[in-house]
């Protein structure tokens, strides 16, 4: 998933009121097609409310194809405003797995983001969603091509009942 550097500046939240707000839209960039994003001072920082759609390439789990595949990405995140002791490179402002910023109100959400995206993310990829993936004998691609292999597997605890089947 490739997340392009998200880092907004919001220097206007920093003598703002706890509710006040900032609202930004994300234009089309690598993995992400679309995003709006509202930024809301709180006591303890800013919480970020985020609803991005993201898009990347993935290899469908039946039959091994790329595709690209689209989802919906909604979460909330609060970043805490950093002590001056705990001030440091922008790309590395997490403490105890929170997300911070620093005084100059910075705020890079690119990890967030990524970390949500990989959370969201469908377990088994489809290419479509009916797709029916490859033979297990020949490897031919099943509703695509006939293979003409005989996909019968008989549980032998079932035998018994079988007998009877064929009767």
């Amino acid at each position: 998933m490739e997340i392009p550097k998200l880092v907004y500046d919001l220097i206007s939240l920093q003598r703002a009121s706890n509710g006040d707000s900032l609202r930004e839209e994300i234009l089309p960039n690598g993995s992400i097609e679309i995003g709006h994003l509202e930024f809301m001072r709180v006591n303890t920082g800013v919480l970020l409310r985020a609803n991005i759609l993201l898009t990347y390439k993935i290899e469908c789990s039946r039959c091994l194809k790329e595709a690209n595949t689209s989802f919906p990405l909604v979460f909330d995140e609060v970043f805490y405003l950093a002590g001056e002791e705990e001030n440091s490179d922008l790309d590395d402002l997490r403490v105890d797995g929170k997300f911070t910023f620093d005084q100059s109100y910075l705020i890079d959400i690119t990890e967030a983001v990524r970390q949500y995206g990989e959370v969201t993310a469908p377990m088994q990829p489809l290419c479509e969603e009916n797709c029916q993936g490859l033979c297990p004998l020949c490897g031919a691609f099943i509703g695509v091509e006939d293979c003409g292999c005989t996909l019968m597997y008989t549980d032998p605890r079932w035998s018994a009942l079988s007998a009877l089947k064929q009767e």
